[in-house]
């Protein structure tokens, strides 16, 4: 039986289907044990609450005395007491009888192991969620959905296993973030688009893209006297990382967040290119350009918007807090923290809307020199 006929086969795809499926399944699983500290978490079931209000300092606070059962670890099924202070907090927070919580293990000066509470374990919903938004995706995608969700497991692969440990090491984050892309581009391309001249031409523009992404932040992170220290968050990154400069965190999260929608626009525009080769041969580089580009400007419209609005949202907490402290426009639009979002969103957008006329140039460009191409 030839090779071709065996992959077309379905107990091949069958299989293939089965095989691939296991390593979704799998990484849920790995996630679910993955640690990044040697600091011991052991979840817990709360079997008994008790509120006790003691008097400290001279004021009045209140506990919640808890009473939980392990449920791993040397301790397991033993019932162990907790303490965890209620006064001032969120009230949602207020934990009942037969709650999951996560909790962590250290030695006293005995050296016997004393329980804190760390916080509610909420990797059953994760586990739900992830279970949910893989079958929707494989329903409507079938395997090329499929392959998707395995493309973006090995993304945050890259991410977590190579470009946030270069970064902790002291890696120049530029360079880190770069690399760390072209690790990225067989994932979310090949895996998902397979190995042809699409994909080829795809990840040629996303490079390119990418490059200029960084060429512009490294211009306006100067001319805007950037820092990189936007958020609480990131005062505690100078220690960890070594050095006081992190414009380069910045634009490794800004590169991250672009990759995303440069594979998607990218590979339509080469698709676009291919079509129009194909349903006219004889169509040469003005022709093809022109069409694609029509396409191409739909597109960026619904992709500008898509950018903005995620990036609004993801820093909407901060812009509730600037509209509340009603400062003057000019003190808030030279602020840091709005500074940075805006170069996000601006930023990745410029790269994304490059990548229309680059991706298009490329594609129509390389079709047109055949008469005839195999693009699959």
């Amino acid at each position: 039986m030839r090779p071709i006929r065996i992959i077309r086969s379905k107990k091949f795809k069958v299989i293939g289907f089965i095989f691939i499926a296991a390593i979704v399944i799998g990484s849920v699983f790995y996630l679910g044990i993955l640690n990044f500290t040697d600091q011991e978490v052991f979840s817990g079931k709360v079997m008994r609450t008790e509120l006790v209000e003691q008097e400290e300092f001279g004021q009045s606070i209140q506990y919640q005395h808890l009473y939980v059962q392990l449920s791993d670890g040397q301790d397991k099924d033993n019932l162990v007491e907790l303490d965890e202070v209620v006064e001032n907090v969120n009230r949602d927070f207020w934990l009942e009888t037969g709650d999951k919580i996560l909790v962590s293990s250290f030695e006293d000066e005995n050296g016997e192991a004393m329980y804190v509470l760390s916080d509610v374990d909420r990797r059953p919903v994760l586990y739900v969620m992830w279970a949910l938004f893989v079958f929707l995706v494989v329903w409507v995608g079938r395997g090329k959905g499929l392959l998707s969700v395995v493309g973006l497991i090995l993304t945050f692969f890259v991410i977590f296993a190579f470009i946030i440990p270069k970064l902790i090491e002291g890696s120049d984050p530029v360079k880190v973030s770069i690399v760390g892309v072209f690790f990225m581009l067989p994932a979310v391309l090949y895996l998902s688009h397979g190995f042809n001249k699409k994909s080829n031409i795809a990840a040629i523009g996303t490079a390119i893209s990418v490059f200029l992404i960084v060429v512009l932040y490294e211009v306006f992170s100067v001319l805007g006297n950037i820092s990189g220290f936007s958020s609480e968050e990131t005062t505690y990154l100078p220690q960890l990382l070594g050095t006081n400069d992190l414009r380069g965190v910045l634009l490794a999260g800004i590169i991250i967040g672009a990759v995303g929608m440069l594979d998607d626009i990218t590979v339509n525009q080469v698709s676009v290119v291919a079509e129009l080769k194909e349903a006219n041969p004889q169509y040469g580089f003005k022709n093809l350009w022109l069409g694609a580009m029509r396409v191409g400007r739909d597109h960026i419209n619904a992709i500008i918007n898509t950018l903005f609005l995620a990036y609004t949202g993801a820093s909407f907490p901060l812009l509730i807090l600037l509209y509340a402290n009603n400062q003057p426009g000019a003190i808030t639009l030279s602020g840091e923290g709005v500074m940075t979002e805006i170069m996000r969103a601006m930023l990745g957008s410029m790269g994304v809307v490059a990548s229309v006329p680059i991706t298009t140039f490329l594609a129509s460009y390389i079709f047109s020199r055949s008469k005839k191409d195999k693009t699959k």
